[in-house]
């Protein structure tokens, strides 16, 4: 009995050296297969992203852009020398709502299409920022043109006359052609992404590729939808006392109400020439505005990119 129990307490008997064919033998740890993680994805070395500039610098850029294009071009402007300082500030102001929306837009459409640019999201974007910037701004297009047709001492009292007799929804008057005005703007964007690609991959300077660029997209955009421009202005007139075309009265009011309406008295008093008259003057202020803002906008964005 004491034999026995010895026999279990003596540590070698814990641990047999032999191998029981009966058992399953473990393997060595060396051998069992390592996890296998999934290859790291990196970006081809040809489509390294450019540097993101932010929504404020896109605003600074688009705003000194706007006041840049407004100073250069004031001389083709055919308006009184009080209204100069009226129109800089509010082309300032246009111009960096436009290129702001315009770029966010952009940003996030791309997201969606993997980063690869298109000339139906640069259309998507410039439809959109139309639409924002004529929402934001026909306030102060409505006051121009009445200073421009009116005798008002300030833009802030014609401001007050407006609200005054026609309330709130006089400072919107010619919006829906504002609205149809988006049709310049998305063209131009997508014809100027387009353009600013082939010249920028055929020439080594720049500017030169900004500023044929942008001359040329304004110039085919402007001819294309250039009749909203006269529609538009038609539709910021004040009330005044006129002869209806149609039914040869008399009456008192606005002349031009809807867009439908105002291009059937255009056509009837003027005929198709009444929907291109200034176009001339029109091109020689807004293509070279056109040109300076975008080759300002382009430089400054790369500068505040590489800050």
């Amino acid at each position: 009995m004491l034999k026995q129990l010895s026999m279990l307490i003596t540590p070698s008997s814990w641990v047999s050296t032999e191998r029981s064919p009966n058992v399953p033998q473990l393997k060595s740890i060396s051998t069992f297969p390592r996890p296998q993680h999934p290859p790291q994805k990196t970006a081809p070395s040809g489509n390294i992203p450019k540097p993101s500039v932010s929504h404020w610098h896109n605003i600074l850029a688009g705003g000194v852009a706007g006041l840049i294009g407004a100073s250069v071009t004031a001389p083709f402007d055919v308006i009184r020398t009080r209204l100069q300082n009226f129109t800089c500030h509010k082309e300032s102001f246009l111009q960096a709502i436009q290129f702001t929306t315009y770029t966010y837009v952009k940003k996030q459409l791309l997201q969606y299409n993997n980063n690869k640019e298109s000339s139906i999201i640069h259309l998507a974007s410039g439809i959109c920022a139309g639409l924002v910037t004529a929402t934001a701004t026909n306030p102060i297009w409505v006051v121009k043109t009445r200073m421009q047709l009116g005798n008002y001492k300030s833009s802030f009292q014609c401001f007050k006359s407006i609200f005054k007799n026609e309330s709130f929804p006089g400072l919107y008057n010619g919006i829906t052609a504002s609205y149809l005005g988006t049709i310049e703007l998305s063209i131009q964007w997508m014809l100027y992404e387009k353009f600013k690609k082939i010249t920028t991959e055929n020439t080594s300077n720049k500017f030169i590729g900004y500023f044929g660029a942008a001359s040329v997209s304004k110039l085919l955009a402007s001819v294309i939808a250039y009749p909203h421009e006269v529609l538009r202005t038609r539709m910021r007139q004040m009330p005044m006392q006129y002869i209806n075309p149609i039914t040869k009265e008399q009456v008192f009011g606005y002349k031009y109400k809807s867009i439908w309406q105002s291009s059937k008295f255009i056509y009837i008093e003027e005929g198709i020439r009444g929907f291109y008259g200034g176009l001339t003057s029109h091109l020689l202020k807004t293509v070279p505005n056109a040109a300076v803002m975008f080759v300002s906008f382009e430089l400054l964005s790369g500068l505040f990119a590489s800050l």
